[in-house]
């Protein structure tokens, strides 16, 4: 969502403006109606720092056996693909 965030949130196209796109592609299909009615879902202003710093939490997946580390000396779950520091200690 960051990226759509940023691709489309000053669209002067009504049709691809965010807030109609997350009110639209977020729609209850038993229901038939929008989670997110005003198009915002409340993380907007977290997007910057998830775009920024994704990588340090998430990886890629990699090739070959067992866990994965960066340059950086993060250590990477292969399973999970998540940085070993955000399971052992999500704080």
């Amino acid at each position: 969502m960051a990226k759509d965030y940023y691709q489309s949130n000053h669209s002067d196209n009504i049709d691809d403006a965010y807030y109609v796109t997350i009110a639209y592609n977020n729609t209850d299909p038993e229901h038939k109606i929008s989670l997110y009615p005003y198009g915002k879902t409340g993380y907007e202003h977290y997007y910057h720092d998830i775009e920024g710093f994704w990588r340090l939490l998430y990886c890629e997946p990699q090739e070959g056996e067992g866990d994965y580390e960066d340059e950086a000396g993060n250590i990477f779950d292969k399973s999970t693909r998540w940085n070993k520091s955000v399971i052992d200690d999500p704080s």
